[in-house]
């Protein structure tokens, strides 16, 4: 039942994400309604079942291969989505960031395996604790992100003058800094509840506050990435196209830190 489930959940998705780039790359205003969102919601609440199924089986968060974590991770991105980006001004936010979840969907599904042995110190809530926040930090610093391309996207027109029809479709300047602003301060905050859980984790298994190993030191660094952003835009007033490019950069580490360190650097506890 979870594989059916698994699977036509990555179907709607794809037909959600075929919806969202219609809409984004067709002629004339964007529609207010169509199936595409009543698709999203749907895809999300059939991953809800896997991930809770998943979850259920194996007595902690279904996080214990990169296949089950892309799954997890595209989940959190369509759930994001639908909670943030709610106004019909931002629908073309969709056009990034549902196809992008999508992606790390479907290909999850193809690396479920049967649920196996899981070690006692990955019970621990702690763990869950800083994995979901950590997984939701980077699923909030990926709205950012996609206001950010949007942004530099608008601006580039409309400073070549070149006020068509897509320029119409996006949201406002304004609109796009302040929500890359927002949800990059609610992805720094999970994030650092993340690492701080992961810590305090770390102290009750290993009696040390901190792993050095890749993945640890990428989060690190993205982690200062994102703080240096809110430093500069309260202190120095960075905002518009600087802000974009340091939340565009700032998500381009966070993707590396989630994926990159894994197949570049595969060694290590952590296994997502």
């Amino acid at each position: 039942m979870s594989g059916a489930a698994r699977w036509l959940g990555a179907a709607l998705a794809l037909a959600a994400s075929a919806l969202y780039l219609q809409a984004f790359f067709s002629a004339g205003p964007l529609p207010t309604r169509d199936p595409r969102r009543a698709l999203l919601l749907a895809a999300t609440a059939l991953m809800t079942m896997v991930i809770t199924a998943r979850a259920a089986a194996l007595g902690t968060v279904p996080l214990f291969s990169p296949f089950e974590a892309l799954y997890f991770y595209g989940w959190l991105v369509f759930l994001v989505f639908l909670l943030v980006v709610r106004q019909p001004n931002r629908i073309s936010i969709g056009s990034l960031l549902v196809p992008f979840g999508t992606v790390c969907a479907v290909v999850g599904c193809f690396g479920f395996t049967p649920p196996g042995d899981v070690n006692p110190i990955f019970r621990n809530s702690l763990f869950a604790v800083h994995t979901l926040a950590a997984f939701l930090g980077y699923s909030a610093l990926s709205v950012a992100c996609a206001a950010g391309i949007l942004y530099l996207l608008m601006y580039d027109n409309i400073s070549k003058k070149r006020i068509g029809a897509l320029t119409a479709r996006l949201p406002s300047l304004e609109d796009l800094d302040r929500l890359g602003h927002r949800t990059v301060i609610l992805g720094f905050a999970l994030l650092t509840v993340g690492i701080a859980a992961g810590m305090t984790w770390a102290w009750q298994e290993w009696k040390v506050v901190w792993i050095w190993e890749p993945k640890g030191a990428w989060v690190l660094i993205t982690w200062l990435l994102y703080a240096a952003y809110l430093v500069v835009r309260n202190a120095a007033g960075w905002r518009g196209v600087r802000a974009a490019w340091i939340t565009t950069l700032g998500f381009v580490a966070s993707i590396f830190t989630f994926l990159g360190t894994n197949y570049f650097f595969a060694w290590g506890r952590h296994v997502f």
